[in-house]
């Protein structure tokens, strides 16, 4: 006689498996949610980098116009700096505005690089030549 296999009457349990399927799901939120975490540290990171940087280049170029200004008000042989006078330092563009109430000059200074990131300050003197004096120098951002 032939060799007869014999088996069992196998069934699918319907419901077995809830317990693996609820653990697999509270695993995958877990990871995503950790996943999701990092990544938003890792571009907050990115972009402080990248608007630290234009910062500090703003920074530099007011700083670099307001050193010229304070020279052309201490030595009467230079020009005083112009209402609506613009520096052009690498990506930054610093542009002034000029104003005057009795012997102090207010000057604000307007940096921007590319439209996107800017940064102004504020020097007020007092007086022309030997004589002139720093009244306030603000940085108002």
């Amino acid at each position: 006689m032939a060799n007869k296999l014999k088996t069992k009457n196998l069934k699918l349990k319907t419901e077995g498996g809830y317990a693996a399927m609820f653990s697999f799901l509270i695993m995958i939120i877990v990871l995503g949610s950790l996943v999701s975490v990092f990544t938003i540290l890792v571009l907050k990171g990115i972009f402080l980098a990248r608007t630290s940087v234009a910062e500090f280049k703003n920074i530099y170029a007011i700083e670099g116009f307001i050193e010229d200004t304070l020279k052309r008000t201490r030595d009467t042989s230079l020009a005083d700096t112009d209402d609506g006078e613009v520096l052009e330092i690498g990506d930054s563009i610093v542009a002034i505005s000029v104003t005057s109430e009795n012997a102090v000059k207010t000057y604000v200074f307007s940096a921007q690089i590319g439209n996107k990131y800017f940064g102004n300050e504020t020097l007020a003197v007092d007086g022309a030549g030997a004589s002139a004096k720093i009244k306030k120098w603000q940085d108002s951002q």
